[in-house]
């Protein structure tokens, strides 16, 4: 529903904050790994959910999902911006192997799988994430 229909179920988020938290509690329980789940505390979680019901705004965050639904690349095409793929090792989330992401994307210059951690890795490992980012940037850094 958020890849292909994200104003719909933002329409009836934004009318329910007992559905909001529902919705994103469920996300939360599905999406981030059981090994770092309980590193969001209750309070911060429902924080997460005040900010949404708040500022209105489940709908533009659901936005970003959109483009996982578009065509893709046609045959030959490839995506030639410095990239990192940073994925999750999990035996219910599925990724193309390395292989086939380097010829969508050949100048890949880092792919990661991570050991731990979900979909809200900022959240359930911050300091990872925060790694994770430098070493994607590094090469970039002027000194």
């Amino acid at each position: 529903m958020t890849a292909t229909r994200p104003r719909t179920i933002s329409l009836a988020l934004n009318d329910s904050p007992v559905g909001l938290a529902a919705w994103i509690l469920e996300k939360w329980l599905t999406w981030s790994d059981p090994a770092t789940r309980d590193r969001l505390s209750p309070d911060e979680l429902l924080t997460n959910v005040m900010i949404y019901w708040l500022t209105q705004t489940i709908g533009s965050s659901m936005r970003y999902y959109v483009p996982a639904t578009a065509a893709p690349l046609n045959p030959g095409e490839a995506i030639t911006a410095p990239t990192t793929v940073l994925i999750r090792m999990s035996h219910t989330y599925r990724c193309h192997p390395e292989s086939w992401l380097r010829r969508a994307y050949p100048a890949m210059d880092r792919f990661v799988v991570l050991d731990c951690g979900g979909h809200f890795l900022a959240s359930e490992d911050p300091h990872r994430f925060v790694t994770e980012i430098r070493e994607t940037f590094r090469p970039y850094r002027r000194r």
